[in-house]
């Protein structure tokens, strides 16, 4: 594209002078310019001069604004029915990302005349050029802004999405305008993104990709530690040893919380059940013997759930010994009874087994106020295909931190996904 596409015609005659008539002058005394243009515009690296010619009945000197401009001569005499001193206007190398600005003043006794100087900017060849720090920027969900710059030899008009507030809209021909795009939150509950676009009025368009990020927030809603042996010996001693004694334990997180766990025996009640704090400093949570149909039982209130709430529940279990049954479930309690979400099996395991749960809250659940979520046992009671006829003493159930690399939380928890 020609970058000298908006200057009027060389060949036209720029008349910006001031009459000497006033100052006593006669006519011929002003400074009458030949070839110029309304603004000079100069490649970032110029192959060549600029051409224009300067009349004046008297004696002229040109003032140059910036030392990267260089013009030739500097100074001389003519009128135009001799056609005047041509001048060779250029400059030196521009390696800048933004463009140079200066101005060309030619002055006499009793005459300035005072021309527009701009050099393109490295690299820059026409149309639009945008400039942003990435390629397809990502702005943080809390909230953000980007910067860019906008340069165009065509005055221009700049539209982005509605989520995202552009502190300039316009801009001139031969300006960058340094423009910062800022945006709020992200509340729309998924990632988000939309084009920055810049117009000319001769068609030139260009634009670029912002995006918003979005992580689900979790808000805890209950949570029981299962680890570190000194904490949960305390908190079983100060809740009346509730688990060693009734195999019951009380949320510690949040404070206040009126959520609990607690087992219940399923269908052998003759053996008993033991409730441990393990005392290898892990701070789990251990049941014996365990039988068919036993669950640990997790009862949360909903007071800081909203209707429409996804709801996240997470633990884990244990086995060190071929005597605990390998099948259980996780079911969630409706108005229709027990629902069952998914069914693990562990056997004689030394690795956490992750057991996950998940439900939307219904208004039927919040105006219950509550949700209930078990494990039970439900598989046969064998070990290598022989039926035990009943519990084993040394069948040691425990309950486990969940294993995730984005968990360094010790506990079996609730939470919010919004």
């Amino acid at each position: 594209m020609n970058i000298f596409r908006n200057q009027i015609a060389l060949i036209s005659l720029l008349l910006i002078a001031l009459s000497c008539s006033d100052a006593g002058g006669g006519k011929g005394l002003e400074i009458v310019l030949g070839g110029a243009t309304e603004i000079i515009v100069l490649p970032s690296e110029p192959r060549r001069s600029v051409e224009f010619s300067v009349s004046c009945g008297g004696k002229w000197a040109i003032d140059l604004s910036g030392d990267w401009l260089v013009a030739a001569p500097l100074s001389g005499e003519g009128t135009p029915e001799d056609g005047g001193r041509k001048i060779y206007l250029t400059a030196y190398v521009n390696e800048e990302t933004i463009e140079r600005q200066g101005i060309v003043k030619v002055v006499s006794d009793c005459d300035t005349v005072a021309v527009p100087v701009v050099q393109l900017p490295a690299g820059y060849s026409g149309g639009i050029r945008l400039r942003c720090p990435e390629e397809s920027p990502v702005l943080p969900m809390d909230g953000g802004a980007v910067s860019m710059t906008v340069f165009a030899d065509e005055d221009w008009t700049l539209s982005a999405p509605e989520w995202a507030v552009p502190d300039v809209r316009a801009g001139e021909a031969y300006k960058t305008a340094f423009v910062k795009i800022a945006c709020g939150a992200n509340d729309s509950g998924a990632e988000r993104s939309g084009k920055v676009t810049v117009r000319t009025g001769s068609g030139w368009e260009e634009s670029f990709t912002i995006r918003q990020s979005y992580k689900l927030q979790e808000n805890l809603i209950a949570s029981w530690t299962v680890g570190d042996n000194d904490f949960m010996t305390d908190w079983n001693s100060k809740n009346g040893n509730c688990w060693t004694y009734e195999g019951r334990i009380p949320a510690d997180r949040p404070s206040g919380s009126s959520a609990e766990a607690s087992w219940h025996s399923g269908d052998n009640v003759s053996a008993t059940r033991t409730f441990i704090i393990s005392s290898d400093l892990a701070g789990h949570w251990a049941v014996k013997p365990t039988w068919k149909n036993d669950y640990m039982q997790f009862d949360v209130p909903l007071d800081a759930v909203e209707e429409g709430d996804s709801l996240r529940f997470r633990a884990a279990l244990q086995s060190n010994v071929s005597t605990v049954p390998k099948d259980w479930t996780v079911e969630i309690l409706r108005e229709s009874g027990w629902i069952e979400d998914n069914v693990v099996r562990i056997s004689a395991m030394k690795t956490p087994y992750p057991v996950e749960a998940g439900l939307r809250i219904t208004p039927e659940l919040k105006l219950k106020g509550s949700i209930s979520v078990r494990i039970r046992c439900c598989g046969t009671m064998s070990v290598g295909g022989e039926e035990l006829s009943s519990p084993s003493s040394g069948s040691a159930l425990r309950f486990v931190p969940y294993p995730s690399p984005d968990n360094d939380d010790v506990s079996i928890s609730f939470v919010t996904l919004r």
